[in-house]
């Protein structure tokens, strides 16, 4: 395979007693998506290998001059998802080269940008500047960061007859960073509108988000997009992947990676991965199964212990775990873009291409209520650990996050 375009050299180093150059150079005449995906799988892309990593600002060609730096290069043991990460590493505009298999910055050069494209959750159409700084400082930010442009895709995120309901609901127990009546929770819409009663249903809603969550990755050719996805917006966000996955059996593709939180489709946890196959007449609602894990599409998952939506219990026979879970859809799903201070380190695991972040929640959504009216904390604190334990019984926390998980 060789490269047929142009390139503009940037700079060359040569290295004392090793008879080893390296250029860096911006390539001109090729898509950068193809370039990155080079990097990703490690591929060599000429008679003399060469390494192509990402920083901000374009993409740059790290390119060996001598025998036994391709030797090397090309023999190296290190795990694919190392050289990953250590070419990543460089998204704050330093380049990344490979010296004997080891990732090396090399200064700030033209390299590539990540494109966040943001999808809202139900009852959110189009994030808007909060959720956007939320959305950047909580999770895109930390995961791929970089001075960027973030773009907000609007779709319905409806779910009818619920969605009115759903809002107010929120707008008494969620953080008013988010449901406040100046947050995107409350669209600029007339208030026949936002009472939920003329909305589509979920399905239908689903189905409109991918088209239009479709056109914005059409609207973005050849760049690194990052897609973030909150609840529905993440069921749109799997949807999609597991399209582009089909569409591009062989590895190829967009160059595209996934942050999702309070996902349904979430295998270990989500609603949809515990119920697949189940549609619910009326309300058109389906839920689709569990999200695909075994995809060239990078993801990062957060989930919220008690999240009803992402973290529902797998012995439904369990009620005091569903009442929990249920509240939860209340007190902890609406709390991603708001989570308070103290809150400890999430758990990290990885499945197939996907990373998670199990965060733990110390107090039960289903004494939500009583905190709301004012119930003091150490009446609560009497009864919520054995209730704690109880609950607990409802999940199966061993078996992390397999595909879907077994009821035993």
């Amino acid at each position: 395979m060789t490269y047929s375009g142009m390139f503009s050299i940037a700079n060359t180093w040569k290295l004392a007693g090793t008879g080893l150059e390296i250029s860096c150079a911006t390539v001109q005449a090729e898509p950068r998506s193809t370039v990155a995906r080079r990097c990703r799988y490690g591929e060599q892309t000429t008679k003399s290998p060469r390494r192509s990593c990402s920083g901000s600002g374009g993409t740059i060609i790290v390119r060996f001059e001598s025998e036994r730096a391709a030797s090397q290069e090309s023999s190296s043991h290190r795990h694919p998802d190392e050289r990953v990460h250590r070419c990543r590493s460089a998204g704050d505009g330093h380049g990344c080269a490979g010296v004997d298999g080891v990732g090396v910055v090399l200064g700030r050069t033209a390299a590539r940008q990540n494109r966040p494209v943001v999808l809202g959750g139900t009852t959110i159409p189009t994030p808007d500047k909060a959720y956007l700084d939320a959305v950047r400082d909580l999770f895109v930010g930390p995961t791929h960061p970089g001075d960027i442009t973030y773009v907000a895709v609007t779709t319905p995120e409806e779910a009818w007859p619920a969605t009115g309901i759903a809002r107010v609901l929120l707008f008494v127990a969620g953080p008013q960073s988010l449901v406040g009546f100046d947050g995107p929770l409350w669209p600029d819409e007339p208030l026949w509108k936002l009472s939920g009663i003329f909305d589509l249903t979920f399905d239908q809603s689903v189905q409109q988000g991918i088209a239009n969550l479709e056109d914005a990755i059409a609207a973005h050719p050849n760049e690194h997009l990052v897609i973030f996805g909150y609840s529905q917006g993440a069921m749109i966000a799997n949807i999609e992947k597991q399209k582009l996955a089909d569409q591009y059996p062989n590895g190829d593709g967009p160059d595209i990676e996934f942050v999702l939180i309070g996902d349904e489709n979430l295998p270990n946890g989500g609603l949809a991965a515990r119920f697949p196959g189940l549609y619910v007449p009326i309300i058109n609602l389906t839920l689709n199964g569990p999200a695909p894990t075994d995809t060239q599409f990078h993801t990062t998952e957060f989930v919220r212990q008690y999240d009803g939506f992402a973290d529902f219990p797998l012995y439904p026979i369990n009620l005091a775990a569903d009442a929990n879970a249920i509240l939860g859809f209340v007190y902890v799903h609406s709390r991603y873009l708001d989570p308070g201070p103290g809150e400890p380190p999430p758990i990290h695991t990885t499945t197939g291409d996907t990373d998670y972040y199990f965060y733990p929640t110390d107090n039960l959504p289903v004494f939500g209520p009583l905190r709301t009216i004012g119930v003091p904390e150490p009446v609560i604190d009497v009864v919520e650990p054995v209730a704690k334990v109880l609950v607990e019984q409802g999940y199966d926390r061993t078996s992390h996050w397999e595909n879907p998980p077994r009821r035993g």
